[in-house]
């Protein structure tokens, strides 16, 4: 059996938009924002996924084992 999953997406002309509503898009362009799996800084170029999590957002990079690990509840590193 096939499992559903709902996924989000945001058109590339809006993004920088999102980023900013979700105060994140000056830290993104100065270099500051890092992938929450494996530490690469993001930018507009190689960012993968914007993850809500509690109280905060995490990101990954393009890495496709990074978006995985960060998108699976039980596997994410910041909880260990």
């Amino acid at each position: 059996m096939r499992k559903r999953i709902e996924v989000k997406a945001v058109w590339n002309t809006e993004l920088e938009h999102l980023l900013s509503s979700l105060g994140i898009l000056e830290p993104l362009l100065l270099g500051e924002l890092t992938c929450a799996n494996c530490g690469r800084i993001i930018d507009l170029d190689n960012l993968g996924a914007i993850i809500p999590q509690q109280d905060k957002i995490v990101l990954a990079c393009d890495y496709t084992p990074c978006i995985h690990a960060l998108s699976t509840p039980e596997v994410h590193p910041q909880d260990e």
